[in-house]
């Protein structure tokens, strides 16, 4: 309202443009805070999103009852989500795992800090998976935890390879001891690494004291610089010499005796640093018996 007056009228018609100005600019500030709130929400809209789809996400009150389940927890789970809303934790409980845990899992939610792991939990059907288990409390403003969110991934393929390497590597390790023949490991250095109990048997070394040594420590001294030569090319230049073969050499005792043996050498191939794995046998008697055959 434009007015050219100094009157009464005047003073009203400016507090009234003030007033109208201050009316504006409040609510501009509304539709920019309005337009702000819908970004923000729009944003965190594609981040759960984006967070369902790829983890399986859960809320709980502080009792531990479901309030919310994506899609992800209820197609694991085996479960349909009215299924799942206001039932415990414990419908999935497996039995896999120890009573301390899951205490130690409550102490730590409970007094507001994340707690991270991973368990096993078992579905409708009764099958079990495994899921990588993150659980973060969300505050109330009396800063006691009011609710939990549980965001996992499932890891049960991992843990079932886990699994088979462990029972691979007991069956492995039940042959390296159980087999009659000397099975040395070394590195590219010739360090020893691995000494089975036949290793023992026939060089005389306990593995803990042999363990660390270079293995020209069971060679004769006119073998050890014709193995390190060999050795040596072979790391420069990929050419064998006796690697992939079975050859017969003479061996040495920690007593000092030296007797013959048949050696095979293979390289462990595993992406990093070559390995060796020799298998010896102590042919002493068959020599001998080859020996009085001749005479």
């Amino acid at each position: 309202i434009r007015i050219q007056s100094n009157d009464e009228i005047g003073a009203l018609a400016n507090s009234f443009n003030n007033m109208l100005k201050k009316r504006q600019q409040y609510e501009s500030r509304i539709q920019e805070q309005s337009l702000q709130s819908q970004q923000t929400l729009k944003d965190l809209a594609e981040q759960r999103f984006a967070l369902d789809q790829h983890a399986i996400v859960a809320i709980t009150d502080i009792k531990g009852s479901i309030t919310y389940a994506n899609d992800k927890f209820s197609e694991i789970s085996g479960y349909k989500k009215e299924e799942l809303l206001g039932q415990n934790h414990r419908i999935l409980k497996s039995g896999a795992h120890k009573k301390e845990l899951f205490t130690e899992m409550y102490r730590t939610i409970s007094s507001g800090k994340v707690w991270h792991g991973e368990l096993c939990n078992h579905n409708k059907s009764g099958g079990t998976y495994w899921v990588d288990t993150t659980i973060v409390p969300l505050m109330g403003d009396n800063q006691k935890p009011k609710s939990y969110i549980s965001i996992r991934t499932e890891i049960t393929k991992r843990k079932n390879a886990e699994k088979s390497l462990i029972q691979s590597e007991a069956i492995t390790r039940g042959i390296f001891n159980a087999v009659a023949d000397a099975i040395i490991t070394i590195n590219e250095e010739g360090t020893i690494e691995a000494f089975n109990p036949a290793a023992s048997r026939i060089f005389g070394y306990e593995g803990k004291e042999i363990s660390g040594k270079n293995i020209r420590i069971l060679m004769p001294k006119t073998y050890r610089h014709a193995h390190q030569r060999g050795l040596d090319n072979y790391l420069s230049s990929g050419n064998p010499v006796i690697i992939g073969k079975t050859v017969e050499v003479e061996g040495l005792r920690k007593d000092g005796s030296i007797f013959c043996l048949e050696l095979s050498i293979s390289e462990i191939s595993n992406g990093k640093k070559p390995k060796f794995t020799a298998s010896a046998r102590d042919i002493t008697k068959r020599k001998k018996t080859e020996a009085d055959l001749i005479e």
